[in-house]
């Protein structure tokens, strides 16, 4: 049976509206956050920075870069190009001075950012709480949380095995 193309569309609306109504679900929030990374990426990559690696995140229009640049003027001009990007309410800027990791770094740290995130799951945290990113065995965390939840998930993440650093880059809420 052939649906008029308007009933797709609304049926199709109707869906991702109710999807984004789900406990848990996507909120507005998230497409802003996800919008700012595509825009500061673009940005750095429109720079083509040599010997660097660096990562963008986003988690409640806090921009997070970590990774690693050659030198501060590497580092500096990285921050200049993403900090005219729209709707972001501060910018961290966690970019180390050193080589670019490698593979088996990279490897490693996303096996710990899923331990760190299981770990804050079975702590009462859900996804939408904390956002972890993990840089060379250093954990940070995001999130908008009163002072003791943000000690509760620092203290849960530094209990996973391999991390050698967290770093807390809250919002508090008192």
């Amino acid at each position: 049976m052939h649906m008029p193309r308007r009933r797709v569309l609304r049926a199709l609306l109707g869906a991702v509206l109710a999807w984004g109504a789900l406990p848990g679900a996507a909120s507005a929030s998230v497409f802003e956050d996800e919008n700012i990374v595509k825009a500061a990426v673009a940005r750095i990559g429109a720079r083509r920075f040599n010997d660097a690696h660096v990562n963008v995140a986003c988690f409640h229009r806090r921009l997070l870069l970590t990774g690693e640049v050659a030198n501060d003027a590497e580092r500096a001009a990285v921050q200049r190009a993403v900090s005219g990007v729209p709707n972001v309410q501060s910018l961290d800027n966690e970019l180390v001075l050193g080589p670019v990791s490698g593979i088996s770094a990279r490897t490693t740290d996303s096996w710990i950012t899923s331990d760190v995130k299981f770990r804050l799951l079975k702590g009462g945290f859900s996804r939408n709480d904390v956002r972890v990113v993990t840089e060379n065995g250093t954990v940070y965390l995001m999130g908008t949380l009163t002072r003791k939840q943000g000690a509760a998930a620092a203290n849960i993440a530094s209990t996973a095995g391999r991390v050698q650093r967290v770093v807390l880059v809250f919002q508090y809420t008192d």
